[in-house]
């Protein structure tokens, strides 16, 4: 097979976007022999460096001229979207941060219908955005050697500590858990909850509560690891449907036994990752018992967590993201279509700084 000869752009380079839609996939794919890097600068060089361009979350308008200019070099082009940014509730702040900037969901969508293809991570998200485009998924991996030798972040080692993290975008899945961790909190006095990255959006016992911002992955990874329960509630809507098993992975990936809500890909991958699945108050709160009394059944959901985390590792799975590329490769034609400026006139954050990108991408391979 010809090495492939990938760019993968993303808007900032923090994020699980980049990390799992860009700088994960680089690492599969050039420990598999093919060159592949990532950027948030473009350069007009890269145009004859690779043959496939990913491009992610695109809010300017200068991007889909680049998309069109690089379609018109015979270039494949592809738009990557792993959410359903069609259907976002009103519940969540993304959907009034769009009302915020309206141009930027029809920068998406132009991009996404432009491009010679789309990439997604779920069945609900490829049958959704494939009246757009041609969509074919891609799913998120690991990097599993990232996980194996961190060290666990204990934050109180006389507790059973439940491990929840996310931003305010998801306080809509963690109010799912409100009473259901009240009566775990009044029942068990050695229990303790970690929330990581938002405040708990309800009140509960705050001397039994551990509350720890965003950091770099590492140390959510440091902190995931220290804890002995993983809660992945995720709330029933159209959009959640289509959100990806991620969570489920990062926390198989922390050996933690997990517990997730009964809906979408969670129900899919957890049962498979050894972890109990949840669909109402009550069955969350048995579940939660369940572990909490027992620690043998933590352990033993723990170990088999672990060996489901490490069939994700993207390096057993790079070839099944090497045929989707290789078939957009294949089918994808120059467009046809004028254009009103051309690749030289790229928005300035795709305004490639050699010197420094390029150290920090030969560093990834």
């Amino acid at each position: 097979m010809e090495k492939l000869k990938i760019m993968f752009f993303t808007e900032s380079k923090g994020g699980a976007c980049s990390l799992y839609r860009a700088w994960v996939p680089c690492i599969g794919l050039n420990n598999a022999g093919h060159y592949a890097r990532y950027s948030v600068k473009w350069q007009p060089c890269m145009k004859d460096e690779f043959d496939i361009f990913v491009f992610q979350r695109n809010s300017v308008r200068e991007v889909i001229d680049l998309i069109y200019a690089l379609k018109q070099e015979g270039k494949t082009v592809l738009y990557d979207m792993d959410d359903d940014l069609l259907r976002i509730p009103p519940s969540n702040p993304v959907f009034w941060l769009y009302l915020d900037a309206p141009p930027g969901p029809w920068y998406q969508i132009q991009s996404a219908v432009l491009a010679s293809g789309i990439t997604t991570t779920t069945t609900e998200l490829k049958n959704l955005y494939g009246v757009l485009n041609e969509t074919k998924i891609i799913p998120n991996w690991l990097n599993i050697e990232e996980h194996r030798d961190v060290k666990p972040l204990r934050v109180a080692d006389d507790k059973v500590l439940l491990f929840w993290g996310g931003s305010n975008t998801h306080k809509e899945c963690l109010m799912l858990l409100e009473d259901v961790l009240l009566r775990v909190m009044d029942r068990y006095p050695e229990v303790g909850i970690v929330f990581m990255g938002d405040d708990p959006p309800f009140e509960v016992d705050w001397k039994r509560v551990y509350q720890i911002p965003w950091g770099k992955y590492r140390f959510f990874k440091m902190v995931m690891l220290g804890c002995d329960i993983g809660l992945a509630p995720l709330a029933q809507s159209p959009f959640n449907l289509g959100k990806s098993d991620l969570r489920i992975k990062e926390l198989t990936a922390a050996r933690l036994p997990i517990i997730a809500s009964n809906y979408g890909e969670y129900a899919k991958s957890a049962p498979l990752a050894g972890g109990l699945v949840a669909g109402t108050p009550e069955g969350w709160f048995q579940s939660l018992c369940q572990l909490i009394e027992n620690e043998g059944e933590r352990k033993a959901r723990s170990e088999k967590a672990w060996e489901w985390a490490q069939q994700q590792d993207v390096h057993l799975n790079i070839n099944k993201s090497i045929d989707v590329y290789q078939e957009f490769l294949e089918q994808a034609k120059p467009n046809q279509v004028a254009v009103g400026k051309d690749y030289t006139d790229a928005p300035l954050q795709f305004s490639y700084n050699e010197k420094r990108d390029r150290e920090v991408m030969i560093a990834s391979s």
